[in-house]
């Protein structure tokens, strides 16, 4: 440092009245909080060019370099020997932050993020935490399944398509022809169910779950959105209060089995027919089914007792009987989504198409600015910014879409560091805390 400071600085920093700053009064050692702030100011300034001022001449790279160089290094060490021989690793978003973190910036169905998130490698066993940082590693497996991820999620968000048309599907029970089909045949699906008027009853969960789901009926879910499920029963030879349960799960040979995830559950007090509704999110391949719950199975083997020798005809114990069930979707309030237009901005929407008022490069810089920030938890800096817009611009030139050229600086801070890490900000982007010094009240360290 001495040749840069003897050239450039100490003609001022060595006289109270030129500046409140004297490093002849500053020492060497950066274990000491105070003379560490100083020399990280000097190193901020020198290397910013604010110092020395104009008109002063800057000082000659060959004194100017090996300074900042040897300056940098020192601060450097002084900083990690002041937190001490540790440093916590970098902690990747787990799967279930991931989904909360992308619904939340793309706005769009929490239950949707899962789907994006379930495709990403699982996480390793550390002791059944999946947030420590020291186990999760990253590999070209994971940056794989982040960029597939992020396409499909702004496949979702960036949505100026025709609006999916609501369409309702509605089975009634006893008009079923699978349903008619088991219960009236001379084998052992004869003892599950029976006619009850203008409805099917049921009298155990596995029973209803295998029997009624929309599988049967032929009915296929036909784009991912919210939907509405509307079921109508009442109680059967019931003496107390029954419950209908409402799952849904993933179609196949075994469906019973799949219908894993509760979306509803309705107590039925009196022998009054009511139509019961439920909002879900449902994705092609979803099936959907009314069930029962809690009720009491005949004593002995069941599969038995249900053989169409005793049939189900005999028994006298509570079940449901339920009418009808109607699955109307997708529903959406507005059209184009709101996550388009928390990734346009402001910009309006034409015939399908965004209406640019200036530079197509430039509503790509302003969008990628908004997206970044809120993507990393930070404020970019204007070459970040920079950096990432900077990937649509031959693009665009080439002749591309706005929309196709905007989404390859989207994905790319979709599946940035910055966004998948609970990152450290650097010294550029937030104060450092010199050495030895405890943060403020209130003070937060990234």
């Amino acid at each position: 440092m001495r040749p840069l400071l003897d050239s450039s600085c100490m003609a001022c920093h060595s006289n109270l009245v030129l500046s409140s700053l004297d490093l002849t009064q500053t020492g060497f050692d950066l274990s000491d909080p105070a003379a560490f702030r100083v020399w990280e100011r000097v190193y901020d300034r020198v290397r910013r060019g604010e110092m020395p001022p104009a008109p002063m001449p800057a000082p000659p790279g060959e004194v100017l370099e090996p300074a900042l160089g040897a300056l940098k290094e020192t601060l450097i060490e002084a900083n990690l020997a002041a937190r001490g021989p540790q440093r916590t690793p970098l902690r990747r978003l787990t799967r279930l932050e991931y989904r909360y973190t992308l619904a939340d910036l793309l706005q769009i169905d929490v239950e949707h993020a899962a789907g994006l998130a379930e495709g990403l490698p699982a996480e390793a066993d550390s002791g059944g935490f999946d947030t420590v940082a020291a186990s999760q590693g990253i590999s070209a497996l994971h940056v794989r399944k982040y960029l597939d991820a992020a396409d499909r999620a702004l496949d979702l968000a960036l949505n100026l398509g025709p609006r999916p048309e609501t369409q309702t599907f509605k089975v009634e029970y006893a008009e079923s022809g699978y349903l008619n089909f088991m219960h009236d045949g001379e084998f052992l699906g004869a003892g599950v169910t029976m006619k009850v008027g203008d409805a099917v009853a049921t009298f155990f969960d596995s029973a209803s779950t295998y029997m009624f789901h929309t599988d049967t009926e032929g009915y296929s879910v036909p784009a991912a959105g919210r939907y509405k499920v509307t079921v109508e029963a009442r109680p059967y030879q019931a003496t107390s209060p029954v419950t209908l349960t409402v799952f849904k799960g993933k179609e196949g040979v075994a469906a019973a089995a799949a219908l894993t995830e509760l979306i509803g559950s309705f107590d039925l007090v009196d022998d009054e027919m009511r139509a019961l509704e439920v909002a879900t999110f449902l994705r092609p391949g979803d099936v959907v089914s009314p069930s029962v719950a809690d009720l009491k199975k005949p004593e002995g083997d069941y599969v038995n007792y249900y053989a169409p020798e005793n049939n189900v005809r005999d028994y006298k114990g509570e079940g449901i009987a339920i009418r009808s069930l109607a699955v109307e979707g997708p529903l959406h309030d507005a059209w184009p989504p709101p996550s388009t237009f928390g990734l346009l901005g402001d910009l309006a929407i034409e015939n399908g198409l965004p209406v640019l008022t200036k530079e197509p490069y430039a509503h790509i810089q302003d969008i990628v600015a908004d997206f970044a920030a809120r993507a990393f938890r930070r404020p970019p800096s204007a070459e970040e910014v920079e950096a990432y817009a900077s990937l649509a611009q031959s693009l665009l030139e080439e002749g591309e879409s706005f929309l196709n050229a905007l989404r390859v600086p989207l994905r790319a801070v979709l599946s940035s560091p910055s966004f998948l890490f609970h990152a450290r900000s650097s010294r550029s982007e937030l104060p450092t805390r010199p050495p030895g010094r405890a943060p403020a009240a209130g003070a937060r360290f990234l």
